[in-house]
């Protein structure tokens, strides 16, 4: 009797410890496979160094946030490398993305966004207004994905390099929600780099080796100053092709 209890006890023991080391690897995993950003690790520390594998099934086409549809550049690039004037929390409702606030106009017609003073891009050079503006301009003139969410801007102007300030032809309560997607990304308008393999965003990944269709590996922003400085140096995603 006392030898069948002990075993159910290590027998349970074990169980908690492979539902430990699962549940961790999950808390790793999720928010870059969601593409949510802003995950922090408990045992890790700042500049480690450390190296995560992730392994996914499908992997993406091109690296081009721009134009290519796909699913899995979205799970990748999305809040890691390219940062969207809003975010999505955990229920999907918009918080406070590269614009640390906002006031909506009484008549739902006027968005004024003030962005963080500590935004950078890759490169460094400070992300303002100016970029925010040219990047809503050229997701709807050169029709980039997401450019359906922006069909009812009137006009849209930066009284100054932390403000933007958004005009709608008639209200629109998901606007804030478009913004955390495609629609509301801020792109470098000084970047020049080949987007289908590289990256110029603001996020606090950068890509830093793609080999298409077998793996995509992240390395740390070191010019990123927001609130989501990454504790995991290197991020590394390798695409099965198989569940």
């Amino acid at each position: 009797m006392a030898r069948g209890r002990h075993t159910q006890i290590k027998s349970g023991i074990i169980f908690f410890l492979v539902l430990a080391v699962l549940t961790a690897g999950t808390y790793m995993a999720w928010p870059l496979a969601t593409g949510r950003g802003g995950w922090r690790l408990p045992w890790a520390q700042e500049g480690s160094g450390r190296i995560v594998h992730i392994r996914a099934r499908q992997a993406p086409v091109s690296l081009d946030i721009r134009t290519e549809p796909g699913r899995a550049t979205d799970q990748a690039l999305m809040g890691n490398v390219y940062q969207t004037l809003t975010r999505p929390d955990a229920k999907g409702q918009p918080t406070p993305g590269l614009a640390q606030n906002w006031e909506v106009s009484a008549n739902g017609l006027l968005y004024t966004f003030h962005l963080r003073n500590d935004a950078r891009f890759a490169d460094g050079r400070p992300l303002t207004s100016e970029d925010a503006l040219w990047s809503l301009h050229q997701i709807i003139d050169h029709q980039y994905q997401g450019y359906r969410d922006l069909d009812g801007l009137a006009r849209v102007t930066n009284p100054d390099d932390a403000t933007l300030v958004i005009g709608l032809k008639s209200p629109n309560a998901r606007l804030l929600t478009a913004l955390s997607g495609r629609a509301g990304i801020v792109y470098d308008r000084q970047a020049r780099v080949n987007y289908s393999t590289r990256s110029a965003g603001s996020g606090p990944y950068q890509v830093d080796d793609w080999q298409p269709g077998t793996s995509l590996t992240l390395a740390a922003n070191k010019s990123y100053r927001g609130p989501d400085r990454p504790t995991i140096g290197r991020v590394i995603f390798t695409y099965t092709g198989s569940p």
